[in-house]
């Protein structure tokens, strides 16, 4: 298999499933991507963190599928209103990666609901309708990481919003329990062909760390635990209940991430926790971790250093973003961000949070030989990582 061959079906199981070999349990040490959101003025918010405008309904269509359908009549019930999603991923130079998912409509003028880490770190997103094969660009309107839940806007070639497109029909997470029949659709292994795997509910309000192959992990609460064989790039699609309504956004899985094997343990968004932030994107609300609008940049990844000097170690900078224009390298130890003291890449990435590209921010760190450096950084616009 050639470099190039190697590097591309890689960059689909990263892309495609955050966690294809998940654990259960405690979250370990894990590299973070300081691609991270800016926050933008908040919309009027009520005191308990909900949105005080009411937002007009987004459509909620009966499901087609006939009483008591199987598992493939159910899957072709959705495909209206599903999407794959192709992302390009940084790569040595003259090559370019695409990861593969899937994506959910909910509203005809194309609004999606997806995963965050099938589009994190990508250099451009493009989603392809299902049913039509029309190909879209796909804007990123806001995600929250700690769902692992994005929002995106799919515009035709000249930038425009598209019509009538069918939105999915959604259920309600709080009636699923276990032993429940469900089905999860999406694009395994990357060919673009919807495939179908019916399960079961094995275990409600599951929480799991989960970790891709970079090392990055997320630990994700509240999941619905699922035996069905979703694969790499099902990430994001939908997982059906026995009418065809959406009650969950599938996300990571406990197998190998060989996009030829079928996973076991099958892990999903509920459907309320994910639409709960996309009307926090609807309205405009950055507030705690749902992240609204154009995301800063400084372009490293980073890991935790707990010996001494702590903070965020550099372990990769990205070309042509502000971390390589003030010379940070791998190696370096990231100290402090104007006067805030940088712990441990969580640090980071947080008060990355809080800043918009074009933001000054002054960077202080150590090099390998322990030599002191400071730098102004001018945080450029990415997509989330």
């Amino acid at each position: 298999m050639s470099r190039r061959l190697f590097t591309a079906v890689a960059a689909t199981a990263l892309a495609a499933t955050l966690a294809l070999g998940v654990g259960v349990g405690e979250l370990s040490p894990h590299t973070i991507t300081t691609l991270a959101p800016a926050l933008t003025a908040p919309a009027e918010q009520d005191t308990t963190g909900g949105l005080a405008t009411e937002l007009p309904p987004l459509p909620n269509p009966d499901p087609t599928a006939p009483p008591g359908a199987d598992a493939d009549a159910l899957s072709a019930s959705i495909r209206p209103s599903v999407v794959t999603i192709w992302s390009d991923l940084p790569a040595e130079p003259g090559f370019t990666l695409r990861g593969a998912g899937t994506g959910v409509l909910l509203g005809e003028d194309g609004l999606v609901l997806t995963n965050n880490h099938v589009i994190a770190g990508a250099t451009g997103v493009r989603a392809t309708h299902v049913d039509t094969g029309a190909d879209y660009s796909a804007e990123v309107l806001g995600y929250d990481r700690t769902r692992d839940i994005a929002v995106l806007q799919l515009r035709d070639n000249a930038g425009r919003t598209p019509s009538g497109l069918p939105a999915a029909s959604l259920g309600d997470s709080a009636s699923v329990d276990v032993g429940h029949l469900v089905v999860a659709v999406g694009n395994a292994g990357g060919t673009g062909v919807l495939t179908t795997s019916p399960g079961t509910v094995t275990a409600l309000n599951q929480s799991i760390t989960a970790q891709d192959d970079n090392g990055r992990a997320e630990q994700l609460g509240g999941v619905i635990q699922i035996e069905a064989g979703i694969r790499p790039g099902d990430s994001g699609g939908p997982l059906l209940d026995a009418t065809g309504r959406v009650i969950g956004i599938n996300t990571a899985a406990s197998k190998s991430a060989d996009p030829d094997v079928p996973g076991g343990r099958g892990f999903a968004v509920p459907i309320s926790d994910a639409m709960a932030v996309a009307d926090h994107v609807r309205g405009g609300a950055s507030i705690d971790t749902v992240h609204v609008g154009p995301t800063a940049v400084l372009g490293v990844r980073v890991t935790t250093r707990t010996d001494v000097p702590a903070g965020a170690e550099v372990i990769e900078v990205l070309p042509g973003t502000a971390a390589e224009r003030i010379r940070l390298r791998p190696g370096d130890v990231i100290i402090k961000v104007d006067d805030v003291h940088i712990a441990d890449a969580a640090a980071l990435t947080a008060l990355i949070d809080q800043r918009g590209p074009g933001d000054a921010l002054v960077v202080h760190w150590l090099d390998s030989g322990g030599n002191r450096f400071s730098a102004t950084a001018y945080l450029t616009e990415g997509l989330p990582a």
